[in-house]
């Protein structure tokens, strides 16, 4: 029970929807201090391994569903230990097929609500996380058509839109969309230190730097372990998507050299335009 663990937690409990009770899994006492301190869980339980973990979800009730929510290759790891058990497994990966790989043999139906954060761990959970976000479900062909429907009624009762891809389709399309985009704003993080500006960072009695530069290096905050694992597990979608980028940076730049006006004026409002479209702001926003 990490941020999301956490969050999922809050949302369940002020759910009119859930009428069950919420057990959780971590991997500290500190975690497990806190979380009973603030009643997020009926019950908390510090494992150390998936076997460990496998030990209590053996004891849960059979109607009972397990959201994983864990890194990438923790959720890897931890599926393997989870092969024959009884219970429906979901989870809250953000990339899908190295997780439906490892699924074999395990009740299972994949889940990405698309609504992180770059905080970590309990302390940073929220309680409206998953409202009106938009949850991914990559049911594999092994999945039951049962078990797919509770998992989507169980995301849309937390107040979420959900649709579902195939797992490949899902980790080219959220390369573009989630993975690239951190690595290029880590990129941007080491750009703008560059030897350029860095004399002039460190000279300045505030930040120089504005809101939108601010707004574009946010997600380089987040948890470098977690975003590892998730550019680890998506490698190849996420050079291909970065390719197709260095490509459009390199026209753009040569837009610039072309000293054109009007093309960089019909650049800007395009960009405004697919900006709105993607992010699903009025056109004209």
């Amino acid at each position: 029970m990490g941020m999301m663990g956490a969050s999922l937690a809050l949302a369940l409990r002020k759910s009119s929807q859930f009428e069950g009770r919420v057990f959780g899994a971590v991997r500290s006492q500190k975690s497990a201090d806190y979380i009973r301190s603030t009643d997020l869980c009926d019950e908390v339980h510090v494992v150390s391994s998936g076997r460990e973990a496998r030990e209590h979800f053996d004891s849960l009730p059979e109607s009972s569903l397990i959201v994983i929510g864990v890194p990438v290759a923790s959720a890897v790891s931890l599926l393997g230990d989870l092969r024959g058990i009884q219970h429906l497994v979901t989870d809250m990966s953000s990339t899908r097929a190295e997780v439906e790989k490892a699924s074999a043999g395990v009740r299972f139906v994949g889940s990405h609500p698309i609504c992180g954060s770059e905080d970590t761990g309990p302390q940073a959970a929220r309680p409206g996380l998953f409202e009106t976000r938009l949850c991914i479900i990559t049911p594999s062909p092994e999945s039951r058509n049962e078990d797919i429907q509770v998992v989507s009624d169980f995301w849309k009762d937390l107040g979420m839109n959900v649709m579902s891809m195939t797992a490949p389709e899902h980790d080219r399309i959220l390369a573009y969309l989630s993975h690239a985009p951190h690595v290029i704003s880590g990129l941007m993080a080491h750009w703008g230190m560059s030897d350029a500006v860095a004399e002039a960072v460190r000279k300045s009695p505030v930040p120089l730097t504005g809101g939108g530069f601010r707004d574009m290096v946010r997600i380089a905050g987040s948890n470098p372990e977690m975003w590892l694992d998730i550019i680890r597990t998506n490698r190849r979608e996420v050079i291909g998507s970065l390719e197709t980028f260095q490509k459009y940076l390199a026209d753009t730049i040569g837009l610039l050299k072309g000293d054109d006006e009007q093309k960089m004026m019909e650049w800007l409002r395009s960009a405004r335009l697919k900006r709105n479209r993607l992010c699903g702001y009025p056109d004209d926003k």
